[in-house]
């Protein structure tokens, strides 16, 4: 049985005890309910037995108590480990998230060379073109002398254009390589965001079922759906629960030590009132042993005589004078509220009959020893103590058809008689 199932039992027998405690008062002023007093009695003895059993689970070298603070320091360990870990985690994200921090040199520039030979021969060409008249326009040496220019001169632009179009190939090359190889390394590094991520996503999940076993259990987290994190309408909002749960997180460990610390003063409490419940459970069997034996005692002599005559009712005195004495050491042998109440409603009981029986005697006294008087000198009775219970039978009948007989002595009576 878990701590706070034990704790809530506990709390509830108490809530039943202060019932039958009210049910009880009752049951002993009033008459009619004899029959229930009994089951009361026992009930209330079933509560101080269990109150001492579930106080002994509570306290025991393996107990609920002791349970509960093993397992809130195991799990401070994990949640600061948790919250390590986590901050390891977001820095790690944070390293490779906040990359446009880095700044990388710029390098030499390398210079690539392209043959241009056919320039000269071109400005050859154009000396030549521009010197020329029509006196030898027609003249074929110089033609020739011109198409072996331009010849050359076709055949290094040939040349130039095929060198500038084999670096132009390279240059494209490297482009493709260059986009390829960024595609890859981007695709790494939201690889390793995401994977950070998720462990983000697992330690929390780890950590929130953890805080609330301990008493802390956070806000579910509503998933964002993928247009509100584009179009980042719910930054503000997660931001919010997500400093707050961060806040509890890092308080967490705090308030399980004020936890643990209350647990330990209270399994010192329940330590010492250990001794005190298990004595109270035995004083409440002893006053019902009490109660139990004088109405037994009362139950046997009152079938011998239903009409409670006077010699019977000076046997009954010394019997609630005892009954009477050993409640009051158990009342004084307690500080436990309820119990002293449950005694104290007892011994009125037994004391309202004893004072009724008492004022009974006394007045059958004061009549025999009226008689007495007339009858017998005054010397026979010098020095000699008087008995307790001096009436004779005229006056145990005439006081036994007295209609003015207290309640609870007919009370008494009644148990008596509900008993046989």
């Amino acid at each position: 049985m878990e701590l706070e199932a034990v704790l809530r039992q506990n709390a509830e027998l108490e809530e039943f005890l202060e019932s039958l405690v009210v049910a009880h008062a009752k049951a002993v002023q009033e008459q009619g309910l004899e029959d229930r007093l009994d089951g009361i009695r026992r009930d209330i003895a079933i509560c101080f037995n269990d109150l001492t059993t579930l106080n002994g689970m509570l306290t025991s070298c393996d107990g609920q108590i002791r349970e509960e603070i093993d397992f809130l320091q195991k799990c401070r360990q994990k949640i600061g480990k948790l919250n390590r870990k986590r901050r390891q985690l977001i820095e790690k994200r944070d390293q490779w998230s906040n990359g446009t921090d880095i700044e990388v040199g710029k390098y030499s520039p390398v210079s690539f060379t392209i043959d241009s030979s056919y320039r000269a021969a071109l400005e050859q060409y154009l000396k030549l073109a521009d010197g020329e008249d029509d006196t030898d326009s027609g003249s074929p040496e110089r033609t020739w002398r011109t198409l072996k220019i331009l010849n050359l001169c076709r055949d290094g632009v040939s040349q130039s254009i095929k060198q500038a179009t084999e670096l132009l190939h390279e240059f494209h090359k490297d482009q493709e390589f260059f986009e390829r190889e960024f595609r890859t390394q981007s695709a790494r590094v939201r690889r390793k965001i995401n994977a950070i991520d998720d462990e983000i996503g697992k330690n929390n999940v780890a950590r929130r079922e953890l805080l609330s076993r301990v008493g802390l259990p956070l806000r579910a987290s509503k998933e964002s759906s993928r247009a509100q994190r584009l179009l980042h309408l719910n930054l503000n909002n997660g931001g919010d629960q997500e400093s707050e749960e961060e806040d509890i997180a890092n308080h967490a460990e705090e308030f399980i030590e004020m936890k643990i610390a209350s647990l330990q003063d209270q399994l010192t409490y329940k330590k010492e009132n250990s001794s005190s419940l298990a004595v109270d459970r035995d004083l409440w069997n002893d006053c019902i042993e009490c109660v139990k034996k004088l109405e037994d005692r009362i139950k046997s002599v009152l079938s011998d005589d239903k009409n409670l005559s006077n010699a019977t009712t000076a046997q009954m005195r010394p019997w609630m004078e005892q009954s009477l004495q050993e409640l009051t050491e158990i009342i004084a042998s307690t500080d436990n509220r309820v119990l002293v109440k449950l005694v104290r409603d007892e011994r009125e009981v037994i004391e309202k009959a004893y004072h009724e029986i008492s004022k009974r005697t006394e007045i059958n006294d004061t009549t025999s020893a009226s008689k007495n008087g007339r009858s017998n000198p005054s010397f026979l009775v010098v020095s000699k103590s008087p008995p307790k219970i001096a009436v004779t039978d005229k006056t145990a009948q005439r006081s036994n058809n007295d209609s003015t007989s207290s309640g609870s002595l007919t009370f008494l009576k009644d148990k008596s008689k509900k008993k046989e």
